[in-house]
């Protein structure tokens, strides 16, 4: 295990909390300990309006309260200088609407591991 990283706090929203979990672990494993996950994506949010240490969101695309491109254009509206990414397994039909957040495919966990170092550093 590496140690800690980074004091901001990294959000995971995925309305399956499984696959928050599975994120979360292997970004622990990697040094970023400071990580929250949500299922609720409205949740999340308040949270994120609340928590002024929050520099990473990592979320879903398709979720039932709202999609992943949503939640991270709210949670910016804030006023905030928030990092985004969404990993979906529907990251063709993602990228042809041409988002601003950067895209990663759900299971690729080292690219998102190596993302999280890029933004987190």
């Amino acid at each position: 295990m590496e140690k800690t990283r980074t004091a901001a706090r990294i959000i995971i929203v995925d309305d399956m909390i499984q696959l928050t979990e599975v994120i979360e672990s292997i970004l622990r494993d990697n040094g970023y300990t400071n990580c929250k996950s949500y299922d609720d994506p409205e949740e999340a949010l308040r949270d994120i309006i609340e928590d002024s240490n929050v520099g990473l969101i990592i979320t879903d695309y398709r979720m039932p309260q709202m999609n992943g491109i949503e939640l991270l254009d709210r949670a910016r509206r804030i006023g905030r200088e928030l990092k985004g990414l969404i990993v979906s397994a529907e990251t063709s039909q993602i990228l042809a609407q041409k988002p601003v957040y950067p895209v990663m495919e759900k299971g690729e966990y080292s690219r998102i591991v190596n993302y999280v170092k890029g933004v987190m550093s």
